[in-house]
């Protein structure tokens, strides 16, 4: 086991409703509570957003490819797989690409490997399962950048491949259509810490923007009241 002990920070109540009276949701709250985080300035200064978070979409190279294909993809009807990770941000970065490709009116499967049976990454019996399934186009996310096999057998099956990934990038990239990777050497975005889900999101920012409509992000319904924190 990687971490013998875990530190579990108990949140005060007397912090969380200071915190929630200053506006604070109620699980927020609570873990920045738990965290050591027990005034509003401090909850300020930690969540204060940086400008990073602004830097257009289109900085990122190959974003203009993507976009372009993908808005082909809607237009004709087509078929799309988007290929995730099977840890956290891939999830993540699964469910908010394909649920936003859906509300859009797209034909979009998923697929997340299982750990044990696929491993991480691309595979060549996932890329021939989706092309069955009758793919055409695939999506990477949070994955692929290592991939030269894998994209090579997509591309003689016929299928287009968008890698959406955050991970280091050797000096080459694989042959895909689009590798969307702030890591690459020859990407100009100013920022190169997002998360695979934050490399996810500026592709349906920039969807958006293409399409003149404002990406349909879920909407999470509050919490109800939780029993007080016990002494």
């Amino acid at each position: 086991m990687k971490y013998q002990q875990w530190n579990l920070g108990t949140p005060s109540q007397e912090d969380v409703t200071r915190l929630q009276e200053a506006g604070y949701a109620q699980l927020l709250s609570m873990l920045l509570s738990g965290r050591g985080i027990t005034t509003v300035e401090q909850a300020a200064e930690l969540l204060d957003r940086d400008e990073y978070l602004e830097y257009a979409p289109s900085l990122m190279k190959d974003m203009d490819k993507a976009v372009e294909r993908i808005q082909l993809a809607l237009t004709q009807g087509e078929t799309m797989a988007v290929f995730g990770d099977y840890d956290v941000d891939g999830i993540t970065s699964t469910c908010l690409l394909s649920d936003y490709l859906r509300s859009c009116g797209a034909k979009c499967l998923r697929h997340i490997p299982h750990r044990a049976d696929e491993g991480y990454g691309l595979s060549c019996e996932s890329i021939q399962m989706l092309f069955d399934r009758g793919a055409r186009l695939l999506i990477t996310v949070d994955c692929g950048i290592t991939g030269f096999e894998e994209v090579e057998y997509a591309n003689k099956l016929g299928m287009d491949v968008i890698i959406t990934d955050h991970h280091a990038c050797q000096e080459t990239v694989p042959p895909a259509l689009a590798v969307v990777n702030p890591h690459r050497f020859d990407c100009p975005y100013p920022f190169k810490h997002l998360a695979g889900v934050g490399v996810a999101l500026k592709l349906v920012l920039a969807l958006g923007a293409k399409t003149a409509r404002t990406p349909s992000l879920p909407v999470i319904a509050p919490l109800p009241p939780l029993a007080p924190l016990p002494m």
